[in-house]
């Protein structure tokens, strides 16, 4: 197994997106012969085996209940002689009302911009953020894997199927 270091080590970022993605298959690939895992372009691995990617643009509504929190990087895991290959790139979150949803950049396809293609791989419920002086922690718990999130892992996981926790940190509004 191959693991990528990115060239800023370090734990987590100040501001930005944490997700385990799903610990059991994140050691799956990386238990693999030919498994690697890689985290580039503003993406990190963390301490504990999740990924950080880096803050990007953070357009919220002034009561934080809509809008869209952006953040940068690129975790490639891959194994099984290229069948298996997973790639979460610039994820974004969307609050849309009832619920949030979790989106990545699709690969592109020539000529199409990242953030002309994207797909919703999971939705979330019971987000809410936290005041941390400088900084809003928004943590949610309940992250599900629509059927375009099943279909990235290869139908690995069943639409539904719960992932890991997320938890983003962003820079506080000014007032």
């Amino acid at each position: 197994m191959m693991v990528s270091m990115p060239e800023t080590p370090g734990p987590t970022q100040p501001h930005g997106l944490v997700w385990g993605i799903r610990k059991s298959f994140v050691e799956y690939v990386g238990s693999l012969d030919d498994g690697t895992i890689t985290a580039r372009s503003g993406a990190l691995t963390t301490d504990d085996g999740a990924f950080s990617f880096a803050a990007g643009e953070v357009d919220l509504s002034p009561d934080l209940s809509t809008g869209k929190m952006s953040f940068t990087g690129d975790v490639i895991l891959s194994g099984h002689e290229g069948m298996m290959h997973v790639r979460l790139l610039d994820p974004a979150i969307e609050l849309v009302g009832s619920h949030t949803v979790l989106s990545v950049a699709a690969d592109t396809v020539e000529g199409t911009a990242p953030e002309q293609a994207r797909i919703v791989i999971a939705r979330m419920y019971s987000g809410g953020f936290a005041d941390q002086g400088d900084t809003l922690q928004w943590r949610v718990n309940t992250v599900l894997l629509t059927d375009e999130g099943a279909a990235l892992f290869g139908k690995q996981y069943p639409s539904g199927q719960m992932m890991d926790e997320i938890v983003a940190h962003i820079p506080k509004p000014a007032a």
